[in-house]
């Protein structure tokens, strides 16, 4: 695959950047981040099993032309437009003549085996440094510090 068909428009900062295989999970996280608009106080786990669902059911090949949307967000159309609107913004599906016939992109399957080897947990706990710089640091469990105060009270 060609730096080129890795490349994704990254809504946040306004350029273009390559997007990496998610090998690691602190990648899936900036991911989110900059193509999803998640942030600091987003829940990833359900963002990422929609993301997870959807992707599984464009990798499935034994889809019927009318399983659009049946299968998918409660026969909700609208919604199954603005994820696969989004995913395929996010360089992660392709489809020919309708969004309703998506198919995975190299980088859509290389997230799929991420999100389906990994708990979704550990995307959303992942630190370090992203594949474009951003750093996450461990998150401050507010709820226990809350907790200690009280208790020294």
């Amino acid at each position: 695959m060609s730096a080129a068909e890795n490349k994704v428009f990254n809504h946040i900062t306004g350029k273009e950047e390559v997007v990496p295989d998610f090998t690691r999970p602190v990648d899936v996280r900036e991911f989110c981040f900059s193509q999803f608009g998640a942030c600091g106080c987003t829940d990833l786990v359900p963002l990422l099993e929609v993301v997870r669902d959807f992707l599984k059911w464009a990798d499935n090949t034994d889809r019927t032309p009318d399983d659009y949307w049946d299968s998918l967000f409660g026969g909700h159309t609208g919604i199954y437009y603005i994820v696969a609107g989004m995913l395929d913004n996010a360089g992660l599906l392709e489809h020919g003549s309708s969004l309703r016939f998506p198919w995975l992109t190299p980088t859509g399957k290389n997230l799929l085996v991420a999100l389906q080897s990994s708990p979704l947990e550990a995307f959303e706990q992942a630190t370090g440094t992203s594949y474009n710089g951003d750093y996450f640091e461990p998150e401050v469990d507010r709820n226990h510090e809350r907790d200690e105060a009280e208790d020294e009270a």
